[in-house]
């Protein structure tokens, strides 16, 4: 498994938000909910990196999370589009995977958690985010299994 340490920096982006629990995740809510954010990536401003789709989890519970579905922006200027919000994600190491279409989702985050336990690595717990997701902009969600690069933050 190629999984690798790699930094990121601080970026701001401008998406929506879902709030559910993980039966609906699997239910295909979250699939759903992408499908509906690639049809409003139009209204995005002008300067957004539409190449792209960044998933953020946060507030991860044994209830439900909260999922935020966002392209990067140089800077919003407060000008957001109806039922959207501006997100900003600090610069931070990951432990980083190119999960394929082949594989199953959650053994490729059960393998990523185990490499960062066996690598002297734990996650990081400063701040709420449990993990980035990157699709690629022509990822159908409906139509494919999930083709993506999962980033969790760690610290030694």
């Amino acid at each position: 498994m190629g999984i690798f340490v790699t930094e990121l920096e601080a970026f701001t982006a401008v998406g929506v938000c879902w709030k559910g629990t993980f039966k609906q995740a699997q239910a295909g809510e979250i699939r759903t909910f992408m499908q509906e954010f690639r049809e409003r990536l139009g209204e995005l401003p002008q300067d957004a990196d539409k190449s792209e789709i960044i998933g953020l989890s946060y507030d991860v519970t044994s209830e439900g999370f909260t999922y935020y579905l966002c392209c990067k922006v140089p800077d919003s200027n407060g000008q957001l589009p109806e039922g959207m919000e501006q997100i900003t994600v600090p610069a931070l190491t990951y432990a980083s995977y190119e999960h394929t279409a082949e594989e199953e989702v959650n053994e490729s985050y059960t393998n990523i958690y185990g490499w960062i336990e066996s690598n002297g690595y734990r996650a990081n717990d400063e701040i709420n985010m449990e993990h980035v997701e990157i699709y690629p902009s022509d990822y159908h969600p409906i139509n494919e299994r999930p083709r993506l690069t999962i980033h969790i933050p760690i610290k030694r």
